[in-house]
């Protein structure tokens, strides 16, 4: 390959003399016209940006409901909580002033009257212990109301405490059995508080709650 050979391969050849051969090449002038595009002046319109007014959530609050207990609901849980209050009187009898028991009833004189039995075991020197097991339980039979402000209430009461008397210096045991009495009390309402008229056994021990 001749010299000339190695520049332009692409385009040239050889003569038999030896001399390039070069092609005149005619490239074409390609004139570009550059559109001059005038700057398109873009008109901003400013967004205009309303605020949100946010109006505050007024929270209602929620009322509780409140559901007054019934009368016969307030006689149930009086009547336990009395015939409680006896079982401790009955329990520290040697030291309680028997106040406890008189605030269940209506008047200090139906006080006088329905703590006769206590005062009398009291007076004798009786005391009661707990036995083994210790039994105790208040059933409620019935509530009848009579009026707005009054009612009876049936009940039976099972104990089985040890009833204790000290003569000579000695523990004498008075009762020592499981005991089953039913009683009916008067009861009726002053100052929203349900308060003891009378209270009646209707029937003895040994008498079954079942």
């Amino acid at each position: 390959m001749c010299a000339a050979a190695v520049a332009v391969a692409l385009f040239a050849g050889c003569t038999s003399d030896g001399k390039s051969r070069v092609p005149e090449v005619t490239i074409p002038v390609e004139t570009v016209a550059v559109a001059t595009a005038a700057a398109a002046t873009a008109t901003v319109v400013p967004t205009t940006v309303v605020p949100t007014t946010v109006v505050p959530t007024t929270v209602v609050p929620t009322t509780a409901t409140t559901v007054a207990p019934s009368a016969e609901d307030e006689l149930r849980a009086a009547t336990k909580a009395q015939w409680g209050d006896f079982r401790a009187t009955l329990l520290n009898l040697e030291t309680d002033d028997l106040s406890t028991m008189r605030n269940w009833y209506a008047s200090p004189r139906l006080a006088d009257s329905g703590l006769v039995l206590l005062k009398q075991d009291k007076a004798q020197n009786v005391t009661f212990r707990r036995n083994n097991p210790d039994v105790f339980e208040v059933r409620i039979e019935s509530v009848t109301l009579l009026s707005a402000d009054s009612a009876t209430v049936e009940t039976c009461l099972t104990d089985n405490l040890i009833a204790v008397k000290v003569v000579n210096g000695q523990d004498q045991v008075q009762d020592n059995s499981l005991a089953s009495n039913r009683f009916k009390e008067t009861w009726v309402r002053k100052s929203v508080r349900w308060l003891l008229e009378s209270v009646e056994r209707h029937s003895g021990a040994g008498t079954p709650c079942d």
